[in-house]
């Protein structure tokens, strides 16, 4: 017994002691390794610095070139063209300046400083940005290029280009001032830039950290001015119900409801305090915002306002520039709007638009007949033509309403027998008259 005692004790540690060998092999293989890899990494930055291989040039030369533009787009001017073509969105857009592509840190920081204004959707805006996006559409309509001698990508960035300018800068809705379609309020999906405007507002708060007195005046008087964009959009609409371009009570309740998740806190507290809990006026509200304040800055403030601190002017102009005009327009859109859109036998779409008489309660004033003219202009509105400038921006060739009604019918007479046929079988009805 004590001999086999022995022999497990002699084992046990034979075992332990093999174990114990085969870690430290281990241990030192890995610091052998990792020793080799950060000698080899340091030898490579040395060669790198010293003594750049022909390999390394010609990689440079080579990246170089394939980034450059084709000698064919530089002869017809592309390169000039797709910068004016920027250089005209963010123009039109400084609500967007916070997105501009080429500017980084402080140059940012100072370009939205100087830059920002809120979205203004007033027909005179949204004349001039339509105008200018068509303009240079037909100046790149009458380039003569030879598009065979274009890379790939300066191929594909033309006709980006072109759908980018047909569609006003990218935006299908709301924004292209012939098609009168921000005469209507917010859509099915509330796809358009007044459903937008709390991604501009973070960008404020974002970039924009206020240090003098003048950068706090500046801030607020930035917030408070959007008090304007929500007022004008609430005036476009009462605009589109004089010129008989009205949503379906439909549509309506839908674009309501749409526009309503996008200020969530506002609509489901019915309170202009709730933007304070607004996922984009957060960065306003934390305390590092104001962590840069000049010295002197806070008390000077407090003296000029009846003792209002920094933080209570900004919250005071986040409820009374924004929260109460998304607020006000929320309750038009609800009980004074809601009450002139049409019934859906008048109009379920664009095609019947504009109508003949302004309606109440689904039903048509006959003494109170639509302009059906563009307001701002002479020009006479068509839903079918509206419909044929949207539809372009969701289609990848030329393709008119009516082939789509067309194409709609056809497929319409090959599935509805087979609709007909498996509602037969599943409710052993033999008529496919509704009963």
């Amino acid at each position: 017994m004590a001999q086999n005692r022995r022999n497990e004790d002699t084992a046990i540690c034979s075992n332990t002691v093999l174990l114990v060998l085969g870690l430290l092999c281990v241990l030192i293989g890995v610091v052998l390794v990792i020793v080799g890899a950060v000698k080899l990494h340091a030898a490579e930055l040395k060669c790198n610095l010293e003594a750049p291989s022909t390999a390394r040039r010609t990689t440079a030369s080579q990246s170089t070139q394939s980034c450059s533009f084709s000698a064919e787009a530089v002869r017809v001017g592309l390169p000039a063209l797709l910068e004016e073509v920027k250089t005209s969105y963010f123009t039109h857009n400084p609500n967007n300046v916070a997105w501009n592509p080429d500017l980084r840190g402080q140059q940012m920081i100072e370009h939205v400083k100087t830059r920002y204004s809120p979205y203004d959707p007033s027909p005179g805006a949204l004349k001039r940005k339509t105008d200018a996006a068509l303009a240079l559409l037909e100046k790149l309509k009458k380039f003569q290029v030879d598009e065979r001698k274009l890379k790939a990508r300066e191929g594909k960035a033309l006709s980006q280009a072109k759908h980018f300018l047909q569609h006003v800068f990218d935006s299908p809705f709301d924004v292209n001032y012939y098609a009168g379609d921000w005469l209507m309020g917010p859509n099915y999906f509330c796809w358009q830039p007044i459903c937008y405007i709390p991604y501009d507002v973070n960008s404020i708060a974002w970039h924009v950290k206020p240090r003098s007195y003048q950068d706090v005046q500046h801030v607020i008087d930035n917030i408070m001015k959007h008090k304007n964009t929500f007022d004008q959009y609430r005036d476009n609409i009462a605009l589109g119900v004089q010129a008989g371009m009205v949503r379906s009570s439909i549509d309506c309740k839908a674009g309501l409801d749409a526009f309503k998740e996008k200020y969530p806190q506002i609509a489901k507290r019915n309170s202009s305090i709730g933007v304070l809990d607004e996922w984009y006026v957060s960065l306003f509200l934390q305390p590092q915002y104001l962590a840069r304040l000049y010295s002197g800055v806070s008390t000077r403030w407090k003296d000029e306002h009846s003792g209002q601190t920094v933080d209570e002017g900004i919250r005071e102009a986040l409820v009374k520039g924004f929260g109460e005009p998304v607020l006000n327009l929320i309750h038009f859109l609800e009980y004074e709007h809601s009450r002139h859109c049409l019934p859906t036998e008048v109009a379920s779409g664009l095609a019947n638009l504009p109508v003949d008489f302004v309606y109440t309660d689904g039903v048509p004033d006959l003494g109170n007949r639509t302009t059906k003219v563009l307001p701002g202009s002479g020009r006479e509105l068509n839903g079918t033509e509206t419909y044929r400038m949207i539809l372009s921006y969701f289609t990848t060739f030329d393709i008119s309403p009516e082939r789509i009604y067309e194409e709609g019918i056809q497929q319409l007479n090959v599935f509805m027998p087979k609709v007909y046929k498996i509602a037969k079988f599943f409710t052993d009805e033999t008529s496919d008259q509704k009963q």
